[in-house]
């Protein structure tokens, strides 16, 4: 049911590194009446180590269930935005027939500056950083890829409350590594073309802004 919904869809896929502002664009896109699936929404997870949500994930049933229903409100008549997620969100796996349908739409990959992926972090993960012990245990499971001294350093710097040095070299030393590599690994399962799109920034009207300069581009796409 679900592969032969989302074969009948038009997607345009976000792609870009942690902190690039891709949810926050899918809201926008939202907002300003275009067609998306959500799937961290739809899994509660912001799909890495650090992105556990409130309330926690739903069970793999009823994700299958509410995708399928915002598979059904889609029509193949206009495109649908979504973000390029990994088979599992967390705890939730993705069905491999929507995201066979997924990759063979035209891939966009937004370019955010550093600085404005570090402030977007911290804005969207205030309730993580007040909870000191928590932030800590989390990085924990960083640690096999990134050794003890590290760890540390970084423990320290939640100590000293200093988000904006912890999360640039978060990114910087863990998150764009790791991306790069998936983005290598993973190069023949995409289908179609890539086009590279700049995001000035991650207020609302540099979001709107893009979701505009996004829509151009996919009309060429």
């Amino acid at each position: 049911v679900l592969k032969k919904k989302a074969s009948t869809l038009r997607f345009k896929v976000l792609s870009g590194p942690t902190g690039s502002c891709k949810t926050r664009l899918l809201q926008r896109f939202r907002a300003l009446g275009h067609q998306v699936i959500d799937l961290e929404g739809l899994a509660n997870h912001r799909g890495s180590v650090l992105g556990e949500m409130e309330g926690g994930q739903p069970a793999q049933k009823w994700f299958e269930t509410q995708l399928a229903a915002a598979l059904d409100a889609c029509t193949s008549d206009r495109p649908v935005w979504c973000e390029l997620e990994h088979t599992t969100i967390g705890k939730i796996f993705v069905p491999p027939t929507v995201m066979d349908e997924v990759l063979k739409g035209p891939r966009f990959e937004v370019c955010m500056p550093m600085e404005h992926r570090v402030a977007s972090l911290l804005e969207d993960y205030q309730e993580l950083g007040k909870d000191i012990q928590q932030l800590k245990g989390l990085l924990k499971f960083l640690e096999k890829f990134q050794g003890k001294d590290r760890i540390a350093y970084w423990e320290k710097l939640v100590d000293e409350q200093n988000g904006t040095v912890l999360v640039q070299d978060l990114l910087e030393l863990h998150y764009d590594p790791a991306y790069k590599r998936s983005q290598a690994k993973a190069g023949n399962k995409f289908k179609s073309s890539k086009t590279e799109i700049a995001v000035p920034g991650h207020s609302v009207e540099n979001l709107d802004q893009t979701v505009q300069a996004l829509v151009e581009a996919a009309k060429k796409s």
